[in-house]
């Protein structure tokens, strides 16, 4: 039997037809996505940082996700390494997907998938689909998002699960609950995806002071960030970092979007602003 979302949470159909949730926290609704595409916006600011990992040619990525969600970020990883793994086998790209991945980087394998929820139930959720043990509210949701990214990348959908699974057996992929950046890093991470919940949500993690602190005990020498958001703290902490910043344009509406850029992963014809 299959039980009922908590009532603090709402499915929604973004614009681009992907699932997001919308949640409700001491009495303030938040979306978890912008409602003009959660696909689309997991892709656009998410998917092109692993892009560029994928692309400078590390073998071994540790890739930190802060804010599990409905596993958005996770189902990306798991397809786009999938689809590097995948170009082995030809000698030349065949569509628009794989002449944004590098052939010569197809030997990258994941070494750490580290993931944090702070919210038990998407945490229990998520594990449960992921290992097939009973079904879950959220299955639909999931399934959905895996399809998006089997339909995006060419990849099958139960190779893109299955792997994930598997990294979640070999101690590959790890699930924690609440984030800190005082939590234990043993080794830092090459990719960050910065998705904690917004400023009005969440201010404590959007602080100059706790970005840098972040930055400091996070962020390999050879890193990339990516986050939605794009204000002065970021542009400073990037700045005091040894970051590149890079100004994108901003997802559905927004302004502009920061990604950050330091070691192999930098791009050296264009100087840090």
């Amino acid at each position: 039997m299959v039980n009922s979302l908590p009532s603090k949470y709402r499915r929604l159909t973004t614009k681009d037809g992907s699932p997001t949730l919308e949640f409700t926290v001491d009495g303030v609704v938040e979306n978890m996505h912008n409602f003009h595409g959660a696909f689309a916006e997991t892709d656009y600011i998410y998917g092109e940082a692993m892009r560029r990992a994928i692309q400078a040619g590390l073998k071994k990525l540790r890739v930190l996700s802060v804010g599990l969600g409905i596993a958005y970020n996770e189902i990306l990883v798991s397809s786009f390494l999938l689809k590097a793994q995948s170009q082995n086998a030809r000698s030349e790209p065949s569509d628009s997907f794989e002449q944004t991945t590098a052939a010569r980087a197809t030997d990258s394998q994941i070494e750490l998938l580290q993931s944090f929820e702070i919210d038990s139930y998407l945490k229990q959720s998520f594990l449960t689909w992921l290992v097939d043990e009973e079904l879950t509210a959220l299955g639909s949701t999931y399934d959905d998002v895996l399809k998006l990214y089997a339909e995006h990348t060419g990849e099958n959908a139960s190779e893109i699960k299955s792997q994930l699974g598997l990294w979640l057996e070999q101690g590959k992929f790890a699930l924690a609950d609440k984030f800190s950046i005082e939590t234990n890093c043993p080794e830092p991470f090459h990719v960050l995806f910065y998705d904690p919940f917004s400023n009005k949500t969440n201010p404590d993690f959007w602080t100059e002071q706790a970005l840098e602190r972040f930055l400091q005990k996070w962020a390999a020498d050879d890193c990339i960030i990516s986050t939605y958001a794009a204000t002065g703290a970021l542009k400073r902490a990037f700045k005091n970092q040894g970051f590149q910043l890079v100004k994108r344009a901003g997802f559905g509406g927004k302004r502009q979007s920061f990604m950050g850029l330091r070691g192999q992963l930098s791009e050296p014809e264009n100087p840090a602003i």
